[in-house]
């Protein structure tokens, strides 16, 4: 009895271990900066600087991030606030980290401290460096700093532009290190710099979007993924011209969008109105196909919002392995199920036809703004899974062999919704024919 009663506990023991193991974070990131990582000027700054941010969009059962950014802080061991100098690039150096953003620069620019700019490439060398030699031998991206809107402070874009940016690309260059350009993305975006040099909580989520988009390819988990998988393609819709990366049945129909505030900041993509569009074959009217790439067996996960009324077909599409307008599958997700909605189906030649084996008796787009959705394709064994929220139970299943690669897009068969942060997982994808024309015959 005694014996039993210490396997038991042992056992336990070994249960309780392994979960907190299971739960345990497995990249920490280091983001070493000034004031404009530290959150200055963004309101509520623990919960909306971009370091907090940043772990949200990366995972936080699989990142743990850490806000290394110092007020006024230089790259330059001569400025007037050295980095070198602050109690976080200590704090930075025991973190111990498996990788390190690094974004400084921007203070460097004042007069009095870039004086010294002849020191500038080698004392960004020297941190690179510093980082490098850690035993995590962390990955380390360097980042161009957002732009000055104007001048203030003695901080100058013209300097950050024409001096600061150029040598970073030059250390990164030598170093063989991956650059963040964060000056681009927000040149002529002054609306999110209220004093002109740090982001509101928008633009800071905006720089974590930017930043977690390079991180995610080379460091994002790819659990529950088959053998091989790798991030093939993404979009976050954060580029003001991401539409140009699809081809629609109406391009009128569509527009790109962003959220703040309450409901979590957030760059999409939005169907708001029916496409003008009409063809032979009975399928959906609006389509958004990706126009680079094509794939055959892949993993899409996306977040979706049904922004139409309430009624029984209330839909929003899935659709892939796209030949021709007359030739595709998709995947109609809607209130209620029936022969003709919230089916998967085959368009070949002919109006749509349910190849659907399983289905639920619908879904609640009004439980909640956003839904997680996941596409599984594999052509080798033909088979389909549509899973939403619940990434363990596919609320759709389907076996067909018809098509084999083509393109994947979204859309609705006559509603209207928001798609955002899609990413497609395979072994491979390769670049689609270039047709200026998808709809059109």
């Amino acid at each position: 009895m005694h014996n039993r009663l210490n396997r038991s506990l042992f056992a336990l023991a070994l249960v309780f271990s392994f979960a907190q193991f299971t739960h345990a974070k497995v990249a920490r990131v280091a983001c070493v900066g000034d004031s404009i990582t530290y959150g200055a000027g963004v309101k509520d700054r623990t919960r909306n600087c971009y370091p907090v941010q940043l772990e949200l969009l990366l995972g936080g059962e699989d990142y743990e991030v850490r806000n290394f950014g110092v007020n006024g802080a230089t790259m330059l061991k001569k400025g007037d606030k050295p980095y070198w100098k602050q109690k976080a690039f200590k704090a930075a150096t025991e973190f111990k980290p498996h990788i390190v953003v690094i974004k400084l620069g921007t203070n460097d620019t004042k007069p009095k401290n870039w004086k010294h700019k002849g020191e500038f490439a080698a004392d960004v060398t020297a941190m690179v460096d510093h980082f490098a030699s850690l035993d995590t031998k962390p990955k380390i991206w360097l980042c161009k700093p957002v732009p000055a809107f104007p001048d203030r402070w003695g901080i100058n874009d013209k300097c950050i532009r024409e001096e600061v940016i150029p040598i970073v690309a030059k250390v990164a260059k030598e170093k063989n290190l991956p650059v963040i350009d964060l000056y681009t993305a927000f040149e002529g975006k002054a609306q999110f710099f209220p004093d002109k040099i740090h982001p509101n909580a928008a633009g800071a989520k905006m720089i974590a979007q930017i930043i977690s988009k390079h991180l995610a390819p080379s460091t994002a988990t790819t659990a529950g993924l088959p053998d091989g998988y790798k991030l093939v393609y993404s979009q976050n819709f954060i580029d003001t011209k991401s539409k140009d990366a699809f081809h629609f049945t109406d391009d009128n129909a569509w527009k790109l969008g962003a959220t703040s505030g309450g409901e979590g900041d957030r760059h999409y993509m939005e169907l708001f109105g029916r496409s003008n569009y009409k063809y032979k074959v009975r399928s959906p009217l609006n389509i958004a196909l990706v126009s680079s790439h094509e794939f055959g067996s892949f993993v899409m996960d996306l977040d979706m919002m049904q922004t139409g009324r309430e009624y029984g077909h209330r839909d929003m599409c899935l659709f892939y392995n796209f030949q021709n307008r007359s030739q595709f599958y998709y995947t109609h997700i809607s209130s209620t199920s029936d022969a003709h909605a919230h089916q998967i189906f085959i368009v070949n030649n002919k109006p749509r036809t349910k190849i659907s084996k399983t289905t639920t008796k619908g879904h609640k787009w009004s439980s909640k703004k956003w839904h997680q959705v996941r596409l599984v394709r594999d052509i080798d064994s033909g088979r389909i899974e549509i899973y939403v929220n619940d990434m363990n139970r596919p609320i759709m299943t389907a076996e067909d062999k018809t098509f084999g690669w083509g393109r994947v897009g979204v859309g609705s068969f006559d509603d209207t919704g928001r798609v955002s942060n899609v990413r497609i997982y395979a072994k491979e994808a390769r670049e689609a024919p270039a047709k200026k024309h998808l709809f059109t015959d």
